[in-house]
This record gives structure tokens, sequence and C-alpha cells, in this order.
């Protein structure tokens, strides 16, 4: 008889909610291997990531085919390639990742999935994380690391593209959260669960049926209120503090 196929672990998010740390302690869930946002289209140019995973195939080749031409039976492969080695194999998948490929209607949203829907409520303070990330291209902080002190100051708040950014992420947020509804297996997380490690470990454990202890290995990069880092302050105090649960009056 041959070994068990690992289950599958999906985490649906977008960029600046914790998907990293997220990603990392699943990574500690003994017989979780969670790989980061393998689907994306750039990835194999991942100098850290994009080895491992072709190390799993036949053939560089062939990983970058697959890859790009056959995404659903990559991961099929990727995920049979840890057969004995892992109990679940699992990836980051934003949004808007590779769609409209099969994967997410094929894949994703399977019933025996495992789903972890990822978000951010304060919409604002993610938008102006995302800024500084793109200004500065720095990404993560480890724990206990020192923060890097990067030129992201008087950004530019531009009235408009926000507006277009908290329509679209909380149309991907109110769709996701539909979808999942009835799967029978799809977890609600809320980025500041993320600093939480005891309390999520009792959730994620009751998630995966397993007592899971979990230790935070990054933190925020800055305790500066987001507003701070703008130019244009006057422009953006409209929005401090919208929520992405809750629908904006204009």
């Amino acid at each position: 008889m041959g070994e068990m196929e690992p289950r599958r672990l999906y985490i649906i998010s977008k960029a600046r909610s914790g998907s990293n740390q997220l990603a990392a302690y699943f990574n500690q869930v003994p017989g979780c291997r969670c790989y980061g946002e393998i689907f994306k289209p750039n990835f194999p140019r991942n100098r850290k990531g994009w080895p491992s995973i072709a190390r799993r195939f036949t053939s560089t080749e062939e990983a970058l085919a697959l890859h790009r031409d056959d995404l659903c039976t990559f991961w099929d492969r990727l995920v049979a390639s840890h057969a004995g080695q892992s109990r679940i194999v699992g990836a980051k998948i934003f949004y808007t990742d590779r769609r409209p490929t099969p994967i997410w209607d094929t894949r994703v949203h399977q019933p025996d999935s495992l789903i972890v829907h990822l978000w951010r409520d304060a919409v604002f303070d993610s938008y102006v994380s995302l800024l500084r990330a793109e200004a500065s291209d720095k990404w993560l902080l480890r724990k206990g690391a020192k923060p890097s002190q990067p030129a992201t100051d008087a950004l530019h708040f531009d009235v408009d593209d926000y507006k277009t950014y908290r329509r679209q992420v909380r149309r991907w947020y109110e769709r996701t959260e539909k979808r999942l509804s009835d799967h029978p297996k799809a977890l609600s997380v809320e980025y500041a669960e993320i600093a939480q490690p005891e309390q999520l470990a009792h959730r994620i454990g009751a998630f995966l049926d397993e007592v899971v202890t979990l230790r935070q290995t990054y933190e925020k990069q800055t305790s500066r209120a987001p507003i701070s880092y703008l130019a244009n302050p006057g422009d953006a105090a409209p929005y401090v503090d919208d929520r992405l649960a809750v629908s904006p009056a204009d």
C-alpha cells in the first residue's frame, strides 16, 4: 500500500496582512510544511524559495514548465512529493494570484481542503504599510532583529488610489468570507491575532484537531502611527479609522 498523500492547506490573504508569520506558525506544527506564495507567476525567480521546490521534480525545466503552463499538476506533484514526510502541505495564495486558472475551483475550494482566510481589518494601516514596503523594499522584520531606518517618511497619499485599494480589498474579503461560509474546514483569522501566538494556538489547534504550540518569529516593523509617514496627512485623515468589515459612507 502506498503512503497517504498529505492534506492540503491554503492561506488566502493579501500583502501586509501577516501571512509570512502565519505560514511560519503552521511550519511549527509537527508534520506540516507550509510554503510561501508559490503560485505567483514570478515565484521561480525567488532565489531562496524556488530551488528547494525545483528539487522535488524530475528537473528544474519540468518544474518551470508545469508552474507556467499547468499549475494544478505542478501543485499536485509538489504535494505528492511530501508523502511519507508531511501530513499537511500548504501554501499562501493571495486573492488575485493566478486567476482565472483552475487552481482556485479545482484545488483550493475543495471540500477536503484546509483553508485559512487571513485578513486585516484596518484598511488604512495596511495601505500605508504597503506604501512603506514598496518604497523601502523592506517586507519582513525577524523577531529580535534591529529595525532598519528606511527612507519612507514623506510618502504621498493618493486619495483616489487609496479608495480603489479599499474597494478592491473589501470586495475580495467579502467574496472570500461568503465562499467559505459553508466550507467544512475553514478558519477566519484577523491580522491582530498574529501577534497573540498563545491564543491563536488554541484556534489553530481546534482547527487541526490537535494540540499546537506557536512561537512568534516576526514582528511589526514600526510602532509609529501610519499617518506619520505621509507627506500630506490632511488628505489621509478622513480614512485613518477605515475598517474592512464596515462599508464606508462614501
